[in-house]
């Protein structure tokens, strides 16, 4: 279900989200505090790279999505694309956090 929503919590023990991309237009999940809304117009099958993503509508360039960032009501907006951006989340400091 987290994949085909375009997010996954991928780091146990971790607040957050790797990004991937999403396979529904739009979703919305009702959390205990509000609710993430998930848009990807373009989203299909053949569009399964992300070439943006505004959280809140502000740019958002790293692959990783904090918890404490949607917990309380967040719309993520995704620019997909059926070909890769090799720029996009792809700077060394994009990477996702790291458990030490």
């Amino acid at each position: 279900m987290f994949a085909a929503l375009g997010i996954f919590p991928g780091i146990p023990g971790v607040g957050g989200f790797l990004v991937g991309s999403p396979l529904f237009p739009m979703a919305t999940v009702h959390l205990a505090n509000g609710a993430l809304v998930i848009r990807a117009p373009a989203a299909s099958a053949d569009n399964r790279y992300v070439h943006a993503l505004r959280l809140q509508g502000a740019p958002h360039d790293w692959p990783w999505i904090d918890w404490k960032d949607v917990a309380n009501s967040a719309v993520l907006d995704f620019d997909v694309s059926s070909t890769p951006d090799p720029t996009w989340g792809a700077a060394a400091q994009d990477a996702p956090p790291q458990l030490e």
